[in-house]
């Protein structure tokens, strides 16, 4: 590179030989400040201008800390170091090079210019040498060449050098700790803390300060193995250890240093492995997030893989498995070719995700890789462990195979340390038991698993013990099982109420949901009254736990969040793995910023409040039932369904039957209605007096409220209960029994507001993405907006067709506050991608084909005060429950969002019907002034005209409330 430009600076400062002093440079000479007390003139000979511009370019680079930049200063000094004639100054330079090359990970480049340095043996060049050599032996792991080194130092005078004396400290506690030589590590902190106190803070001591609190957190961990009981207090004093070791990484008193930015990264990711070894995965996330935001100010390409490996480890361990699989790919795509082991491990875990994700094609790709780790000998027994768990699991082995595993499994988990891993693979082990009747090797594992409850993440906790509670209740439900069900109700109570609301994940929440479907098919099978209040009063507040959304400052407080939806369009159109790695940063430092408000982060909506309040009692819920309103309440047991029916005054409950079998006549009954297959009058309303029982119905309320469980949710409840011989005036699905209205509804807001997208509008600078290709035009849309709009007073109503509807109108304020919000337009949701749910309006002006694509993330991070949302597009109600993903659908997005209620479809609609049913629904709200009673009535009103008497038409919709 020829620099010509002459610089108007007349100094600046480069790192000095191996970072422990400063040089100086002006026009006219070369200074070298050492250890921060004085100064020494190492050149007299004046720069040149082009010497003087490149060094200058070589210092700004270097103090970027952004590692290309300093890749290039590295490149540069050398390159200018091989022509420069002054010997002396070229020594002192070359040693600053050794401190760019070991910054930089270039070990074997900073040992080589070490090498070719000379110097007295008492020099301070030479004593820094010997420190930048014995931590690079540490970082090897070579700890004999570590000792080597620090023992040369023994009689140096650590007064002449005060930062170097730190140093020297804090090498030889960390020497001293992975030789297990604690007390020694005790004393040579003590002096290390001392030093610190004496010393000011500078930057060239800021890099120091930073190890030393970093080493006492490794110490504190080293502590922790050793004495197990009191594990968790020596991490949670090694996590604020290295808090404090952060906050002077960023802290930096206004000083600009490379070294603290990397360091920043290091205490990050080291703050996430502590949050995971305590089971805080949310801010374990946070932490990762945080590092992974500074990445991208500061792009280091090592420190970002190691970054998407531990948060694919995170969302793994969550039970995120589609974000873990995304991250965990471009992680191993970089492995793969530097770091065997590390890629074997990745392998399999990406072999669990296919497992969990039904990806049963991809097992055969992951599985060489995984079982190569089993064998390796330098692996550890936690690496062996989890080969062997992921082959299990595969379940490609025949049961010789299998049996050969097992046995090795069992070996493996009784001489492992690794607490988490141990309750792993005896988790393995107790399914393989009960699955096969191995009754002794049950006991053996239940036996060993009883002194782990204090080392094993909340998950695997409630795994394990809803196993334990399947063996013990092999047989029959006997006091003992009994005693231990209502033990592990107490446990699991006790875990939520210390959860934040974010850290209650899928992962946890399938476990407990597993427990509770085993408990209540016991609980009922005793027909005792107070075990089927108690069933009623837990699964109102696990529906709040999953449903709840119970914070009081909605999503992102206006934030654009118009690029999330872009990327999630790309990724929809181009299905790559970049694509999709991209999204998800973006998703996910979104998140960030908002958790760093200090408001609820977004998994708090996601996973729903940990807290279990008093508001969801049953009482609580009857005093808010008015007398002509009734609750109906599903339940899914471990192999039968129930409702309860819950009014002001009573409670009763029905079976429901097998509940395999009901999903599967749901299932069918579905898609004979969904594909318009003759359905006969009578099959439904058979299926609808299964469904509302007649012992619930009988001298029932006219006005119903649905509450589905998981199982029931595309349960089409509206055309079920009008198929009854007396339906009831109004069907209202609840979202929440306990969440309240979030968004103050505006005085004088606009009565109604229609978006409609007849056809999509495409730049003609743009060629149409893939994703929008199949959506066909809606002509009736157009009709619609018509037709409906002209229902209001067109003082207070407004269609916006066409071009018009975009996001800029979607979210306008008019949009969002107006009564009644109705739109017309496709609707994207794909169940492979439950992630990746969006509506399609039209793109802004000079804006990318992209932004057409509303995200369900968008939606329901805007604030929403809405009456109604009427979305007729096709299947806006649907979003299923995915293993590892959380429900998703645009209906439940504009709930969350704060719309009180809205009107979905459960599948697709055709475009000249949906008008009809619009245009007959308002009709029928603005006769009634009842958005509740209106749906009933147009149903009513679609099944009495021959042409839409298929349940095809109507049966469809459903209406939902934010919350009871």
């Amino acid at each position: 590179m020829i620099i010509s430009t002459p610089s108007a600076s007349t100094e600046f400062v480069l790192p000095g030989p191996y970072g422990f002093s400063n040089l100086i440079f002006t026009r006219n000479n070369i200074t070298l400040e050492q250890c921060e007390t004085h100064r020494t003139e190492i050149s007299s000979v004046p720069l040149s201008g082009l010497e003087f511009v490149l060094l200058e370019q070589i210092a700004a680079d270097w103090s970027s800390g952004v590692p290309a930049a300093q890749q290039a200063a590295a490149l540069r000094l050398n390159h200018w170091l091989n022509q420069k004639a002054d010997p002396h100054s070229s020594q002192i330079l070359a040693a600053t090079l050794v401190w760019m090359h070991f910054n930089l990970y270039q070990y074997p480049d900073a040992e080589r210019v070490i090498t070719e340095l000379s110097g007295d043996t008492k020099s301070e060049a030479t004593v820094e040498a010997a420190l930048i050599l014995a931590e690079i032996a540490l970082l090897q792991g070579q700890l004999d060449k570590a000792d080597e080194y620090l023992s040369s130092l023994q009689t140096w005078d650590r007064d002449a050098c005060a930062p170097m004396a730190l140093k020297l400290s804090i090498l030889m506690a960390e020497l001293a700790i992975h030789q297990e030589r604690l007390r020694d590590a005790e004393t040579l902190l003590a002096e290390a803390f001392e030093l610190e106190r004496e010393i000011p803070v500078t930057a060239i001591v800021l890099p120091a300060l930073v190890n030393l609190y970093d080493t006492q957190s490794f110490f504190y961990i080293a502590e922790s193995r050793l004495q197990p009981d009191y594990k968790s207090e020596l991490l949670r004093n090694a996590l604020n250890t290295e808090k404090q070791a952060l906050h002077i990484a960023t802290s930096s008193h206004g000083i600009r240093n490379g070294a603290l930015l990397k360091q920043q990264l290091i205490v990050l990711s080291n703050l996430a492995w502590l949050y995971t070894q305590l089971f805080d995965y949310h801010h374990a996330e946070i932490s990762l997030l945080s590092a992974l935001e500074l990445l991208q100010s500061q792009p280091d390409p090592d420190l970002e893989n190691h970054i998407y490996h531990l948060l694919g480890i995170n969302y793994f361990n969550v039970g995120l498995y589609e974000k873990s699989r995304v991250f965990l790919l471009n992680a191993a795509s970089i492995a793969q070719n530097s770091n065997e082991a590390k890629y074997a491990r990745i392998q399999c875990l990406l072999t669990h995700i296919a497992v969990e994700t039904q990806r049963t094609d991809e097992i055969s790709a992951y599985l060489p890789a995984c079982a190569r780790l089993l064998n390796d000998e330098s692996g550890s027994s936690g690496d062996r462990i989890l080969s062997l768990v992921s082959q299990i699991k595969s379940g490609v082995f025949d049961s010789q195979k299998q049996l050969l595993l097992l046995d090795r499994l069992e070996k493996e988990v009784a001489i492992s340390g690794y607490d988490n891993l141990k309750i792993t693979g005896h988790i393995q082990l107790a399914e393989f038991a009960l699955e096969h009747a191995q009754l002794d090797l049950a006991n053996r594992v239940f036996s060993a698993m009883q002194s782990l409850e204090s080392g094993a993440s909340p998950a695997l906790l409630v795994q394990a013990r809803l196993l334990k509670f399947r063996f013990l209740s092999l047989k029959t439900f006997s006091p003992v099982a009994a005693d231990f069900a209502e033990n592990t109700h107490q446990f699991i109570y006790s875990l939520l109420s210390k959860l934040d609301a974010g850290e209650m994940a899928p992962a946890l929440q399938n476990q407990i949901f597993g427990f509770y479907q085993l408990w209540f098919e016991h609980l009922m099978q005793t027909q005792q009254a107070e075990n089927t209040r108690k069933v009623l009063q837990i699964s109102m507040q696990l529906n709040q736990l999953t449903n709840g959304v119970t914070n009081t400052l909605n999503t992102y407080g206006g934030r654009d969040l118009t690029h999330v939806s872009e990327l999630q369009a790309e990724v929809l159109d181009s299905n790559s793995a970049q694509a999709s790695l991209t999204h998800h940063i973006v998703w996910d430092l979104e998140r960030l910023a908002y958790a760093k408000q200090g408001l609820p982060a977004t998994s708090a909506v996601e996973y729903g409040s940990a807290d279990l309040p008093e508001s969801v009692s049953i009482e609580a819920v009857q005093a808010r039932l008015k007398p002509s309103e009734q609750l109906w309440f599903y339940v899914a047991a471990e192999t039968t369904g129930y409702v309860f029916g819950v009014t002001q005054d009573s409670v009763e409950t029905a079976s429901l039957g097998d509940l395999s079998e009901l999903q599967q006549v749901l299932r069918n009954m579905h898609s004979a209605i969904s594909q318009r297959q003759p359905i006969e009058d009578s099959a439904l309303r058979l299926l609808a007096e299964r469904i509302f029982p007649q012992k619930l119905t009988a001298g029932s309320r006219p006005m119903w409220y649905v509450v589905t469980n998981q199982v029931f949710q595309d349960m089409p409840v509206n055309g079920l209960a009008l198929s009854l011989r007396q339906p009831p005036e109004s069907v209202i699905k609840v979202l929440s029994l306990a969440t309240p209205q979030i968004n103050d509804v505006q005085q004088n807001r606009p009565a109604f507001r229609l978006l409609s997208v007849p056809e999509l509008m495409v730049n003609s600078s743009q060629s149409m993405p893939v994703w929008m290709a199949d959506l066909q035009p809606l002509p009736w849309s157009a009709i619609e907006a018509e037709k409906i709009t002209g229902l209001f007073e067109a003082s207070d109503a407004r269609a916006l067709v066409g071009e018009s509807a975009s996001r800029d109108a979607l979210f306008s304020e008019e949009a969002r506050t107006s009564a009644v919000l109705h739109i017309a337009a496709h609707h994207i949701y794909d169940p492979f991608k439950p992630q990746y749910v969006g509506l399609v309006l039209n793109a802004q002006a000079q804006s990318s084909m992209g932004s057409a694509f509303i995200s369900e993330f968008e939606i329901r991070n805007q604030q929403f005060s809405n009456e109604l949302v009427f979305l007729n597009g096709c299947a806006t109600a649907q979003g299923r429950h995915f293993t590892g993903s959380n429900t998703m659908s645009i209906s439940r997005a504009f709930l969350i969002g704060g719309a009180k209620k809205v009107v979905s479809t459960l599948w697709e609609v055709a475009d000249r019907a949906s008008l009809t049913f619009a245009s007959a629904y308002y009709e029928a709200y603005l006769r009634t002034g009842d958005t509740n009673k209106a749906l009933i009535n147009t149903m009513q009103d679609m099944r009495s005209q021959p042409r839409y008497r298929h349940p095809f038409y109507w049966a469809g919709y459903e209406l939902t409330q934010r919350h009871l």
